[in-house]
């Protein structure tokens, strides 16, 4: 098995490749990663690699599930003085923390799993490592922090193969000044992320990049724009299978949008269908926005 799980990590986190295919794919993984460690019982670095990548991917739709798989890895990594396995396992069960919503526990294995990958200059999933960091000061609204911890990203991916897992990256730094309100860095980023998809064919970006340019629309009065940029991506993610965040989003969009230019009834019904998507998803934090948006 191989650590090399970075874009998953980063992806489901925002939401990106939220698709039945991509679900499925990770069910078959499951089942068969569970019938590895029921035949292999020995509690050794192989154990390690595939308890992790099994809680993996549970990370996706069931990471309540993955917890006591990366526990344990946890556990059996100290006992071995294996530090690669400390490291990813510690980031595994912060990532856990942070789907419910528990920074300062989260934090606390954040932290553990970058001081390992420090140590012994782990240079691939320490991004993973160091999204999760500036997730949590993104959150706290210590906004320089976080853009901090990006550019010691884009420093360490310096003269590295453009990726998908860069496009992800050019997101997230497009998010913290989206919560900075800061529009002007916001759209630059964004059309990081667009150009990038675009020559990679990586799909998932290609679709937050429109929404974040439905976003810039909306701010800037276009409310048209807007609105058709929204029901274009969703008559698209409609050919992919069920996309359930992005569907959200630009059902929030549309809410947004109608409701700016007083189409209430409307917006009521967009806010609605994605709030149904997001109670489904069990996104608490984005519902308690929609519910403040109804009233």
């Amino acid at each position: 098995m191989q650590f090399n799980r970075l874009l998953l990590i980063l992806s489901t986190v925002l939401g990106f490749c939220n698709s039945a295919i991509f679900a499925q794919e990770h069910k078959i993984a499951r089942d068969s990663l569970e019938l590895y460690l029921e035949n292999h019982t020995a509690r050794d670095t192989h154990r390690v690699n595939v308890l992790v990548d099994i809680q993996d991917a549970f990370l996706l739709d069931e990471h309540e599930k993955g917890r006591e798989y990366a526990y344990e890895a946890l556990e059996i990594s100290e006992e071995l003085g294996y530090l690669s396995g400390i490291g990813f396992s510690s980031n595994a069960i912060a990532s856990i923390y942070m789907r419910d919503g528990e920074k300062d526990s989260a934090l606390i294995y954040i932290m553990k799993a970058i001081e390992v990958f420090e140590a012994i200059n782990e240079d691939q999933n320490i991004y993973a490592a160091y999204n999760n960091l500036a997730l949590v000061y993104k959150s706290d609204k210590e906004y320089e922090r976080a853009l901090h911890v990006y550019e010691r990203v884009l420093k360490r991916l310096e003269g590295r193969e453009e990726t998908s897992s860069f496009a992800i990256v050019y997101f997230n730094i497009a998010a913290v000044y989206e919560a900075m309100q800061d529009w002007q860095n916001y759209e630059a980023w964004i059309l990081k992320v667009q150009r990038l998809s675009e020559k990679l064919g990586f799909k998932p970006g290609l679709f937050e990049a429109e929404l974040g340019l439905a976003k810039i629309a909306i701010q800037q009065g276009d409310y048209d724009e807007a609105i058709e940029r929204a029901n274009s991506l969703l008559d698209t993610t409609s050919q992919f299978g069920e996309m359930s965040q992005i569907e959200a989003r630009a059902y929030l969009i549309l809410g947004d949008a109608n409701s700016k230019k007083t189409n209430y009834e409307v917006a009521i019904n967009d806010y609605t269908k994605s709030l149904e998507i997001y109670q489904k998803v069990n996104s608490p934090h984005y519902a308690a926005e929609i519910h403040f948006k109804l009233a």
